[in-house]
């Protein structure tokens, strides 16, 4: 099972910029799209952006 790294996990939940996520977001959602064998690491990626997302919405 992928794990996202605490790296990642750090930069994504420090960053208080919805644009910039989004634009991660999309980036991750296009490599989703592209490269079958990076899916589930994305899948997990494109989840803890829009929970991020989601937060700072509020």
């Amino acid at each position: 099972m992928e794990q996202l790294s605490e790296v990642f996990k750090n930069r994504i939940s420090k960053n208080t910029d919805l644009e910039e996520l989004k634009k991660e977001l999309e980036i991750v959602e296009r490599i989703f799209i592209e490269q079958k064998e990076h899916r589930s690491e994305m899948a997990l990626k494109i989840v803890f952006i829009e929970d991020r997302i989601k937060k700072l919405e509020l």
